[in-house]
This record gives structure tokens, C-alpha cells and sequence, in this order.
């Protein structure tokens, strides 16, 4: 199939670099910076941003129909034996950016855009069979894209995840947190899926809840079990949660490419599971962060349950001169506020209220209650309240 790159007409897509690229990962050869920047334009990969270049993607992207001339190009390179390891993972970067498009578009805003998104990842599911293949690769450089590519495929999740769980059985604790951290990240984003994960891997990750395991791999397990079953949680993976939430440290929660808020799992347990659990982390944990991760999950629960967890974020201060004191709830939207209802509080409403003024502790920090809340800032003003 190579050998026809000569007759497709590029230069008419304004797409005339791609022969030499694509030449250029079976060759080895190395290619010029301004090749390197306009290949990646093409296909609107921007190092710089580490995102789409979006003004572009929403003018131009339907019309881009040479992707789906690349993307056959792509897939054969990729099934060669002939491409070494380094430019093999280029290509499967470019085919794994190309199937995240479609959660970059507004389908409802950009009909044509998804439709178009669509497509284009339904022709790279069409070399499936490598990306399987190559999941057991010995080279770590193949298979980080490859473990994302294809925990991008939610639609196949039937499929997909059992090939993940074979590697999970057998790869070694740092690429079994690499497999769960993409899942959780990319893979449980729809009903299917999560329906899927738990009949395919929640088994498996309940034992890696074992004291025998390694911490990442068993953080990684909580959080995505908690992610796969939400209010549902059983007590044995919400007990595992809470042994790392009490610890002094904050150093269990960074895994590869996240950072972890125990903010968000709270939400994803909902208000009932989730505001006793707080309760528990902001009476006993040792670390302050950790507590007000508590805080505000418990107020959020409390004031605005529909809150979207993934929109959990927390500043914690910052060392500076003089050193900051403050605790800031971040949101997507800057002047997002639950606005509360002081004059008709409900009893959960207050509960939360009066284990808050009970904690010594919080209120030696500077908060965000009024500002994301309408909620007194000082401890007297809250009491008042309930």
C-alpha cells in the first residue's frame, strides 16, 4: 500500500508532506523541525497546547478529508515488523489523538464536526487486531499509546476489556496502574461501559485491594471501582478509600498523568454514602488537605448533589511570602455558587453545618463558603445558621 502514496493527489488536500513522513517512519530517518510542525498540523496535534487548536478544528475539520486517506497509511505501518519501536509509537500517537477527537466535539453545537469524528474513529478501530497484538509489546514506548487508544473505545467496551484484563493478570504493578489509570480516566465515561467493567474487571480489581499489592495499584483499584459502582460502593472498597484518606501524607495521590481529589470520589458515592464518609475524613484524617477535600465534597452533597464530580478541584496554599492560609474550592465555571437557602435549611443541610463549626481545626484556614456557597465565612455566623 505504500507504494500508492505517489498517487493520491496531496497537494490538493494541502497535505503534500505526508509521502515524506509516512517514507520517513519505514526509513528511520529524521526528519526537519518545519516538516515535523507542518505534519502535525495537519492533523491539528499542537505540542505547545496539548490540544486541539480549536479555532482551526471547528472551521476547517469537516473538510479535512485527507485524514481518512492517512489513517490506512497509519494502520499498515503500524502492522509492519519493519518500523523500529521509536516510530512506531509516533504512529500510534497519531492514531490515538485521532480517536480522541470525538470527545473534543460538541455534538449538539457541531453535528457535522462529530459525524465526521465519528468516522474517522471507526476506521482506526478497523486495525484492532495490532492494537491487541501490541498491548503485549516489551517495549514500554508502544504500549502507552496503545493502552490509550483502545481505553478510548467505550463502544467496544465488551471487547476491549478483556483484553485489558489478561494484561492486568500479568504485567507488573507499574503498567497495571498504567491499565487502570486509563480506564478510570478514558474508558468509564458512559453507562455501557461502566455496565461492562463491572462484569468483566471489577473482580479482578477487588483483589488488587489486598494489602499484598503494591499502593498504586490499590489507590488506582478504589477509585475506579468507586467510579464503576458510584453510590453503590460496597464498604470493603469504601474502607480501603478511608485508610488512605486518614494517612498524613499526601503522596498516594499522584498516579501517572492524575491527581487525585478525594473530593470527587466523595461526590461519586452520592449524599448519603458520601457526607458520612466526609464526616469520618474530617474527624480523623491527619491531613489537612485531605480534610478539606471532606469540606467541600460534604458541602457540595449537601447544597448542589447534582454537582458533576469530575468539575472537583481544590487550591491548596501556596508557599509563599507570607505563607498563604487558604483552602480554595475551584470550579469550571469562576462564578459558580450553590447559592444556599439559609433561611429554609434542610436537616441534612444543617448536619453538615454543625460538624463543620465542631472542627477546631478548619477554621484556622481561609475558606470559600461565602463566595462558592453563601455560607458564612466565620464560625459564629455558621452556628447562627443551624
Amino acid at each position: 500500500m505504500i507504494k500508492d502514496l505517489d498517487q493520491i493527489d496531496w497537494k490538493s488536500m494541502d497535505a503534500e508532506i505526508v509521502p515524506d513522513v509516512l517514507r520517513s517512519y519505514i526509513q528511520g530517518k529524521k526528519l526537519e523541525t518545519p516538516t515535523i510542525k507542518a505534519y502535525e498540523a495537519l492533523i491539528f496535534l499542537d505540542h505547545s497546547q496539548h490540544d486541539l487548536i480549536h479555532n482551526d478544528f471547528y472551521k476547517e475539520f469537516p473538510d479535512r478529508k485527507v485524514i481518512t486517506i492517512l489513517i490506512p497509511f497509519l494502520i499498515q505501518l503500524a502492522r509492519s515488523p519493519e518500523i523500529n519501536t521509536a516510530e512506531k509509537a509516533n504512529i500510534l500517537w497519531d492514531l490515538e489523538f485521532i480517536v480522541g477527537w470525538v470527545d473534543s466535539v460538541d455534538e449538539k453545537h457541531y453535528t457535522e464536526h462529530y459525524k465526521y469524528a465519528l468516522e474517522l474513529r471507526e476506521m482506526v478501530w478497523e486495525g484492532h487486531d495490532i492494537y491487541f497484538e501490541l498491548l503485549s509489546s516489551e517495549n514500554d514506548r508502544e504500549k502507552i499509546p496503545i493502552i490509550n487508544l483502545l481505553s478510548r473505545y467505550r463502544e467496544y467496551a465488551e471487547i476491549v476489556l478483556p483484553h485489558l484484563l489478561q494484561r492486568l493478570q500479568v504485567e507488573t504493578d507499574e503498567w497495571q496502574v498504567r491499565i487502570i489509570c486509563a480506564i478510570f480516566d478514558l474508558f468509564l465515561r458512559s453507562g455501557r461501559a461502566r455496565e461492562s467493567a463491572k462484569l468483566i474487571i471489577q473482580d479482578q480489581l477487588l483483589s488488587f485491594l489486598s494489602k499484598d499489592y503494591q499502593h498504586a495499584v490499590r489507590v488506582a483499584s478504589f477509585l475506579t471501582l468507586i467510579d464503576i459502582w458510584k453510590s453503590e460502593t460496597p464498604s470493603t472498597v469504601i474502607d480501603v478509600m478511608l485508610e488512605y484518606c486518614m494517612k498524613q501524607s499526601r503522596g498516594w495521590m499522584r498516579l501517572p498523568n492524575y491527581t487525585i481529589f478525594p473530593g470527587e470520589s466523595l461526590l461519586k458515592l452520592g449524599s448519603q454514602k458520601g457526607i458520612e464518609v466526609a464526616i469520618k475524613i474530617m474527624e480523623q484524617s491527619l491531613n489537612t488537605g485531605t480534610k478539606f477535600n471532606a469540606v467541600y465534597a460534604s458541602l457540595l452533597l449537601a447544597f448542589d448533589p447534582n454537582f458533576a464530580p469530575d468539575g472537583f478541584c481544590i487550591y491548596y496554599p501556596s508557599i509563599s511570602s507570607p505563607p498563604s492560609t487558604h483552602y480554595t474550592l475551584s470550579t469550571p465555571s469562576f462564578s459558580y455558587s450553590a447559592n444556599a437557602d439559609v433561611q429554609n435549611l434542610t436537616a441534612v443541610q444543617k448536619r453538615v453545618l454543625k460538624v463543620l463549626t465542631e472542627q477546631d481545626w478548619l477554621w484556622q484556614y481561609g475558606t470559600s463558603f461565602e463566595r462558592k456557597f453563601g455560607l458564612p465565612d466565620k464560625r459564629e455566623a455558621m452556628r447562627e445558621l443551624i
